[in-house]
């Protein structure tokens, strides 16, 4: 048993939106090394474990150096089993009940070793964990509900829309946020109990828009790609 700082980069295959998804390329280098650099160059972790059950991304995180690889069972690699999950088995796999642990998704590109400095100073003794998050573009007061059922479909709004009372104008609602899948950290120990980074005391860690974005279908591949090139 050891106290460690700990980071998880999940990368499962079978993306059904994005086959090889944690592979394609991204610029000069494969998605998910865009992730083992930023989680490397932040240096705030003793060791970084790639979970996986894709041959590709093994030989990506062999030639990666210093990276560790955990070879996921069949029951964690369906399209049901959650990074969470993985985490906590691997806590108890490796007898890690202290600490600090944080997953990454090899999908966000572009949050970077700094982002991540950033955040863990988040992680206060007062704090159970850090989740990175993104203001919404559309306020979620917006939201309807569309009926599909109906032909044509129709829209259900809420009793308190504000779409109701005629205020459309963005400033004008509350500013709200949404994780963005790029940073999750929490100690250990307290991870263990929750088994959630969204339970107890939990700090967000605001991230731009272009920082937050995450890979998950074709058009946010091009996206990325186009974003790339720009900033380079």
């Amino acid at each position: 048993m050891s106290q460690e700082r700990l980071a998880i980069i999940p990368a499962r295959a079978g993306s059904k939106r994005l086959p090889g998804k944690n592979t394609v390329p991204l610029g000069d280098k494969p998605l998910i090394l865009h992730t083992i650099e930023a989680v490397i160059s932040s240096g705030a972790f003793d060791r970084i474990i790639v979970s996986t059950d894709d041959p590709k991304v093994i030989n990506i995180v062999k030639n990666a150096g210093g990276i560790e690889v955990h070879h996921r069972s069949p029951d964690l690699s369906t399209d049901s089993a959650t990074a969470v999950e993985v985490l906590g088995h691997i806590l108890k796999e490796k007898r890690i009940i202290d600490g600090i642990c944080g997953i990454f998704q090899p999908t966000s590109p572009f949050r970077n070793g700094g982002h991540i400095r950033q955040a863990m100073a988040q992680l206060t003794k007062e704090v159970d964990s850090v989740v990175g998050v993104t203001y919404y573009y559309v306020p979620p007061s917006f939201s309807a509900e569309l009926l599909m059922d109906n032909s044509p479909p129709l829209l259900k709004f809420h009793e308190d829309s504000p779409l109701l009372r005629g205020s459309t104008q963005k400033q004008l609602q509350p500013s709200t946020v949404h994780p963005n899948g790029a940073i999750y950290l929490a100690w250990v120990d307290r991870f263990l109990v929750n088994n959630s980074f969204f339970k107890g005391c939990v700090s967000g860690f605001l991230m731009d828009r272009i920082s937050s974005i995450d890979i998950d279908e074709e058009l946010d591949l091009k996206i990325a790609g186009a974003i790339l090139k720009h900033i380079k």
